[in-house]
């Protein structure tokens, strides 16, 4: 008979949130009621937020989207520096000829066209080695590592005349992983040549030389292995690919916090006992709101020509959630809380509700910056020790006033 009641309360409750916040909607959230509620009949109730713990997870660095490729010296966030891992397929149809070392192999490297960050007039400076450990695309995370070779297999450069129209650089290989490459083609049967290029060949590193100032962003799923022959010309897709980066100390003041969308810091939070101090169960919207620090992203903490993503929303996902990296990237169920105004703001009304009468528990919350494919982007939010209020951490309530006779 308690769940019965239960469930009616909630319909009957969720059914009138909703009927007032269609109303809501179409005006502006900072003047809940507008034309259909009274200016005098709504309350607004402001609780501030007094800790925000943070935490840290592993991400997973493979077949991502975009994979980062540079280093930039960021006073705000630190040294940044990342380097790729890329693997072409060795594909031989029953037509193609064999392979010899007189036809020209090159790494056609597929560029972001908008995408930087750090130095946007900076010409970057690649070398390509050869990597010496066996690793997975689908499963490599930034606490793995790989080792590789002092051979230069190809050297290359990034700036806007080396990219051409479509978005790609060319990159000229050789040495001997062109050399191995041409031998593990060149078997016969293709169990032979794939088992023999799976277990023994590790790919190629693409790592910044010194001096870049800034990264970039590539799309490996677009990049190829070209290979032009006396008869054809042929493009090889990448079987497998990733990137890894390393990044220094950040520079966080007493009232900031800086987060990350590579979880190096996301916060943890017991929404319960926000819950706790509701006023009134009764409410119309709650929100909650972080304000970002927009003067020191923009302006104080970069030079001329510098650029630094921000992030676009963040995310708020109820946990407890065992591998944080993979549902934080993956598995896209978290609330959004947008960008606008300075503001990343996240509704709540339909989450309170869903801990007040149902069972979804709110104890342990994961807030983080939306990990955006691969595109790194830091953000400065004021904390819980900011001197000035309207720029603390907060939820805001909206309720109505009771009627008194």
């Amino acid at each position: 008979m308690n769940s019965i009641s239960k469930a009616a309360l909630t319909r009957r409750l969720a059914f009138s949130v909703f009927s007032i916040l269609l109303l809501i909607s179409c005006s502006d959230p900072a003047s809940v009621g507008g034309k259909f509620v009274e200016q005098s009949e709504v309350k607004v109730d402001t609780i501030y937020i007094n800790n925000l713990p943070t935490d840290n997870t592993d991400p997973y660095l493979g077949r991502l989207a975009y994979s980062a490729l540079g280093e930039f010296s960021d006073p705000l966030y630190g040294d940044i520096s990342s380097f790729l891992m890329v693997k072409p397929s060795i594909v031989k149809s029953a037509s193609s000829p064999d392979l010899t070392t007189s036809d020209t192999f090159s790494l056609r490297l597929n560029i972001h066209e908008k995408a930087r960050y750090g130095d946007t007039t900076a010409t970057g400076m690649y070398s390509v080695y050869r990597i010496n450990d066996s690793w997975r695309g689908t499963t490599y995370k930034k606490s793995n590592s790989v080792t590789w070779g002092s051979e230069l297999i190809g050297q290359f450069e990034i700036n806007n005349t080396t990219i051409d129209t479509a978005g790609f650089v060319e990159i000229p290989l050789n040495g001997s992983w062109v050399d191995d490459y041409i031998s593990y083609f060149n078997m016969d049967g293709d169990s032979v040549r794939n088992e023999n290029y799976r277990r023994n060949e590790f790919g190629l590193a693409i790592v910044p030389d010194g001096g870049n100032n800034k990264l970039v962003y590539t799309s490996i799923s677009s990049s190829r292995l070209r290979i032009i022959t006396a008869a054809d010309t042929s493009d090889k897709v990448m079987l497998d690919w990733a990137y890894d980066y390393d990044k220094g100390a950040d520079n966080q003041s007493a009232d900031h916090l800086n987060l990350f969308n590579t979880y190096e810091r996301f916060i943890t939070l017991n929404l319960e006992d926000i819950v706790a101090q509701l006023p009134n169960q009764n409410f119309l919207r709650a929100e909650l709101v972080f304000s970002e620090d927009t003067t020191l992203m923009k302006h104080t903490s970069l030079g001329t020509n510098e650029i630094r993503p921000r992030p676009s929303l963040y995310v708020l996902s109820p946990g407890p959630t065992e591998d944080k990296a993979y549902a934080f990237a993956f598995e896209g169920s978290g609330l959004s809380g947008p960008y606008s105004k300075g503001k990343y703001t996240f509704n709540l009304t339909a989450l309170f509700n869903a801990n007040l009468f149902g069972s979804t528990a709110l104890d342990e919350v994961y807030i983080y910056p939306f990990a955006s494919e691969g595109l790194m982007a830091y953000s400065s939010i004021y904390g819980v020790n900011v001197a000035d209020k309207a720029l603390a951490p907060k939820v805001i309530v909206y309720g109505l006033v009771k009627e008194t006779n």
